[in-house]
């Protein structure tokens, strides 16, 4: 219930220099724009509907900054990102960068019984027939068998939407990353709010 939000702009815009090593994150931009760069000499401007996935079992270092989008208007950031923390097995090995453009992310869209949408995005994984690559070879996503997924929810106001039961072995989180609340199952829950649900839920 205290939310899952680590960055408050109060001090620098984004992220300077800094390490990983032993885990992946994935990161999507809905709003604005993140310039990054690394160790490994990539180097990148992503934003407004796009994705980057970085897998880092080895040594690895980048910065991730927010740049100014528009010099006439205010410039909120809408961004999201979520880490995976790689098997000991794969730590120490080479690490992967990739993008994910707006254009090619797998989408579909849904209408409940009162014909209101939710549309899906998955970036990860495999979902209602949309199978995302994934071009990190040491990748926690890229084996099949390991059930991972990222899939966005973006939903009408008053839309209901079921979610398929997933393998009794594959966590599951819900992370409510904006609006007002949302009724999941018989529990009421708030912008911030990260929830584990059971595999069959």
């Amino acid at each position: 219930h205290s939310g899952f939000r680590m960055y408050r702009g109060k001090v620098v815009p984004g992220f300077p220099m800094h390490a990983h090593w032993g885990y992946e994150t994935f990161t999507v931009v809905e709003e604005g724009y993140v310039d990054t760069f690394d160790s490994e000499g990539n180097q990148s401007r992503f934003g407004f509907g796009d994705a980057q996935w970085v897998t880092a079992p080895g040594k690895y270092q980048h910065c991730e900054m927010y740049p100014l989008a528009f010099d006439d208007r205010p410039n909120p950031n809408d961004i999201t990102q979520i880490m995976v923390n790689l098997p000991l097995e794969i730590k120490g090995s080479e690490n992967g960068v990739s993008m994910l453009w707006s254009e090619n992310i797998k989408r579909t869209e849904k209408q409940d019984e009162n014909g209101l949408k939710t549309s899906v995005k998955v970036y990860a994984g495999s979902y209602e027939n949309l199978n995302a690559e994934c071009h990190n070879e040491k990748s926690w996503a890229a084996d099949p068998e390991h059930g991972f997924r990222i899939v966005q929810f973006r939903m009408e106001p008053g839309a209901s939407y079921t979610l398929p039961p997933s393998a009794e072995n594959v966590s599951k989180n819900l992370y409510f990353v904006s609006g007002s609340n949302a009724s999941v199952g018989v529990f009421q829950a708030y912008s911030g709010y990260r929830m584990k649900l059971k595999s069959d839920e």
